[in-house]
């Protein structure tokens, strides 16, 4: 049998992006404990149904999974175990706002087997990061991504939204020269699609990937 990928949603969110188009909800972090418990069931209620399935490669996307914590991902992460046939050295990866990472809470996440983190910088504009109603500034970005390697990442994505109102060559050429700077691993670029309002809400509908 071929190895899988997994795909874990995690929907809540302390705000909304005005790009978003994901299933997502604000103000419910109350839910998380409940919904992290009825995930896990879900997990091994799916590995019941296909036993010994390999799987190479997790991703917790959102939503913002970083709202989780240590214990709940331990929670999760047992629940693969005990259900999948997981690779001892399977890609586990997590999306994550910069202001929920703190050195402790890396460090803790490494520990227990999360080995990437996709971060959620967008831009590294304050106008644009306004108008996304992103709750980061670069600064924050910049701060912790020496934090991020100290607590042991090897691999690190940095997600870039492109083609925003007032965006112009010049800002562009600024983010992704900060971008580089950085010195991520991997950077996920998403071009920001407007749809009509009576047919749905403005999203990220086109991306393009960049390895460094």
């Amino acid at each position: 049998m071929s190895a899988h990928s997994l795909y874990l949603h995690i929907p809540f969110c302390t705000t909304k992006c005005t790009y978003c188009a994901f299933n997502t909800y604000i103000n419910l972090e109350a839910l998380i404990p409940a919904y992290v418990e009825a995930l896990a069931e879900e997990i091994r209620v799916s590995g019941q149904s296909a036993p010994d399935t390999p799987v190479h490669t997790v991703f917790f996307g959102g939503g913002t999974p970083s709202l989780l914590s240590v214990a709940q991902f331990e929670v999760l992460l047992s629940a693969l175990r005990q259900s999948f046939k997981l690779d001892d050295a399977a890609e586990i990866s997590i999306e994550a706002n910069p202001n929920d990472l703190s050195y402790p809470y890396l460090a803790d996440l490494r520990s227990i087997g999360i080995n990437r983190l996709s971060v959620g910088m967008q831009s590294a504009v304050e106008g644009e990061l306004k108008l996304y109603a992103r709750r980061h500034d670069h600064a924050v970005v910049q701060r912790v991504m020496p934090e991020i390697r100290r607590a042991g990442f090897e691999r690190v994505n940095i997600d870039l939204m492109y083609g925003g109102p007032y965006q112009t060559l010049e800002t562009w050429a600024y983010t992704l020269s900060q971008t580089i700077a950085l010195d991520p691993d991997h950077i996920s670029l998403y071009a920001l699609g407007l749809e009509d309002a009576l047919a749905g809400v403005g999203g990220a509908t086109a991306r393009a990937t960049a390895r460094r």
